[in-house]
């Protein structure tokens, strides 16, 4: 698994040599001569659809209740059982419960903090081409997000019957309500991604100081995904525990498209706010979770010419 302070260098290094490898080209590229470079720091926000999670929870269980022991069982083997070690009753009748209890399952989908969404933006530009009040450039960006959500569930349905067994003959059986089992289940997913993407990238000069404009292009994102699962369901002297983690790494392709304004303070400092859409190829996936990347979002940046 690739350390995750490494991704953080390697995006900001990424940068830094795309900068100097456009800056050598420049010199010998005559459509340049009026060229510039801008260099963009601040922080983007992506809104993810949910975490998804696949079903798990506590696994069912069915058996006998005597005097708050419980014994699994099937429902075959219960009346036979009753009638050997249940509560005598008037000292006619062995009393017992036959319990059928399912274990909580914990929810299908697990929702991120708002505040888990923003991350840090850098960004590069390199105007290649300017006519008029029109100027195009070949851009480069590097986002990164650590997300997590959980989901849970507690509880546990259950049906139970009180079962009176006479010594010859049927057992007599009733509905009761037996406040016996507790259960719960949570799954829960954290996600690192390292997201980059190249464009090319349209500006609109509307007056010295502002501009619109859009960018489209392809990205390339890494994603570190955890997973992990834990389920309980037991009573006074039974329990039992499931669970289990797993993780993955990918490289994710997609595409992007922004949309945005500048204000340039003067002829060095400036401010950008873009809204954007990121479509990627794939989903990324565990064991037990499933995130699709496909996302809004935006970016407020601070800009500097150079």
């Amino acid at each position: 698994m690739i350390n995750k302070q490494g991704m953080v260098a390697l995006g900001i290094a990424t940068l830094m040599g795309a900068v100097q490898a456009q800056d050598a080209a420049s010199e010998q590229a005559a459509i340049c001569k009026d060229s510039s470079w801008n260099v963009s720091i601040g922080v983007s926000y992506r809104k993810f659809d949910d975490a998804k999670f696949k079903r798990f929870g506590a696994p069912s269980v069915s058996g006998v209740l005597i005097d708050d022991n419980f014994t699994p069982m099937g429902a075959t083997a219960a009346t036979e059982y009753i009638r050997q070690n249940g509560t005598l009753v008037d000292g006619a009748f062995r009393s017992g419960y036959f319990l059928n209890v399912s274990g909580a399952v914990a929810s299908n989908s697990g929702e991120y903090e708002s505040s888990d969404c923003f991350g840090p933006a850098i960004s590069a530009s390199y105007s290649f081409l300017k006519q008029d009040k029109l100027s195009l450039s070949a851009t480069i960006g590097y986002q990164y997000f650590n997300i997590d959500a959980k989901a849970s569930g507690f509880g546990g349905s259950q049906s139970s019957e009180y079962w009176e067994v006479a010594r010859v003959g049927d057992p007599i059986r009733e509905s009761a309500n037996v406040d016996y089992f507790y259960s719960a289940a949570k799954a829960e997913v954290e996600l690192d991604l390292y997201a980059f993407d190249l464009g090319v990238r349209a500006d609109l000069a509307l007056s010295d100081a502002l501009s619109i404009f859009a960018n489209v292009g392809p990205t390339i994102t890494y994603a570190d995904m955890d997973s992990a699962v834990a389920a309980y369901l037991g009573g006074a002297d039974y329990g039992t525990a499931v669970g289990g983690s797993d993780s993955s790494t990918y490289f994710v392709f997609g595409l992007f498209a922004a949309a945005g304004v500048s204000y340039w303070f003067n002829d060095a400092v400036g401010i950008a706010f873009e809204a954007r859409y990121d479509l990627s190829f794939d989903d990324v996936s565990t064991h037990y979770a499933s995130q699709d990347l496909d996302s809004f979002g935006g970016a407020l940046k601070v800009q500097f010419a150079f």
